[in-house]
């Protein structure tokens, strides 16, 4: 599940990579991808720490990719003592529904 999301104007190949992951018809993934940036505007922190904090909540071990930007490190090691209220999690899980996966690699 993609969390982190920057406007797609497609000048990047990552931005063209993130644009097939939002799906106006999607309602539950835009639902998550919007409480998560709400979560990380009202506690003053990344969307990736709160995308991670989730994960980390729920007993998943996210694996994340540093070998380009090492500085995102820092996410993962803030996230680790980020604490998310039951708010939070309230507002995260609300629009959630479980989905099969989809574009697995090959």
């Amino acid at each position: 599940m993609i969390f982190y999301h920057r406007d797609v104007t497609f000048e990047t190949k990552r931005e063209f990579i993130n644009a097939k992951y939002i799906d106006p018809e999607n309602a539950s993934r835009n639902a998550v991808r919007k409480a998560v940036e709400e979560v990380a505007a009202r506690r003053n922190t990344t969307n990736a720490v709160v995308a991670i904090a989730w994960l980390l909540h729920k007993g998943a071990l996210p694996i994340v990719g540093v070998t380009k930007k090492p500085e995102q490190l820092d996410d993962v090691a803030m996230a680790l003592s980020f604490k998310l209220t039951p708010e939070d999690i309230k507002a995260l899980e609300s629009g959630y529904v479980s989905q099969e996966p989809r574009d697995l690699p090959k």
